[in-house]
């Protein structure tokens, strides 16, 4: 079924009636809340996102991204598993950013409030993954992970970050896209199958607001090794920390 966009939560479960009628009010995830249909070829498809408890300690804190001029990897990154491909067809891998609602938020009296209406949007952009194209069987033989996708406030960014309003609520989706012959992709012409875990929900900040997000880093850095204390160090080397 070219061209249309299957959203699938985390675990593959329908998204509930009520939930696509929430989703259409307020804007995105979902640029299409239809579960009745898959796409041809991507019905076996399954992802299950990894370290899945370090982000349910994060999203129970309230999970805040760092958005900087430069460009700032996320803490945690995404990383999925993947079954259900075909071996031998060629995938394209894209992650995009989208917003949750309309609204800009403050972080007042220890807890998050909406403060108005959401700031103009800025120029949509997806990261590719770089092992794109890929076979199934190339996917589906590691864990994949999109540690070098980076997020900016910098509305004049030329090296391809994702650009993100600060004090908004975005949610990360992960589009599967089979690839044509000529292993390119038109999201208008392709057969793709999109995955999105609630869980990754995040806000975008310029400085850590909520204390217990810098706890959770602080216990991640110590707990998950190298790459994630060094992720989280060079993190707060950079960004002052705001307790409120």
């Amino acid at each position: 079924m070219s061209g249309e966009l299957q959203e699938s939560v985390g675990d593959d479960r329908p998204v509930r009636p009520q939930e696509a009628a929430d989703r259409k009010e307020d804007g995105p995830p979902g640029a299409d809340d239809r579960t009745d249909a898959v796409p041809e070829g991507l019905e076996d498809v399954k992802v299950d996102l990894q370290d899945s408890g370090l982000w349910q300690r994060f999203h129970k804190a309230g999970t805040e991204m760092i958005i900087t001029k430069a460009g700032r990897r996320m803490f945690p990154s995404i990383k999925v598993k993947v079954t259900g491909l075909q071996p031998k067809t060629k995938y394209i891998f894209v992650m995009d950013i989208v917003a949750v609602d309309s609204h800009r938020y403050k972080f007042n009296e220890s807890k998050w409030s909406v403060a108005g209406k959401a700031e103009p949007a800025m120029p949509g952009r997806v990261f590719v993954h770089p092992d794109s194209p890929a076979t199934g069987a190339h996917w589906m033989k590691q864990v994949v992970c999109f540690q070098k996708l980076k997020l900016t406030n910098n509305y004049m960014d030329t090296f391809g970050h994702i650009m993100l309003n600060s004090m908004h609520k975005y949610q990360p989706r992960l589009h599967i896209v089979q690839a044509s012959e000529n292993n390119k992709f038109e999201l208008k012409k392709t057969c793709f199958r999109t995955f999105v875990f609630p869980e990754t929900e995040f806000m975008a900040v310029t400085s850590y607001q909520n204390h217990q997000t810098v706890q959770a880093s602080g216990q991640a850095g110590k707990t998950e090794g190298r790459d994630g204390s060094s992720a989280f160090s060079e993190r707060n080397a950079k960004a002052p920390i705001t307790y409120i």
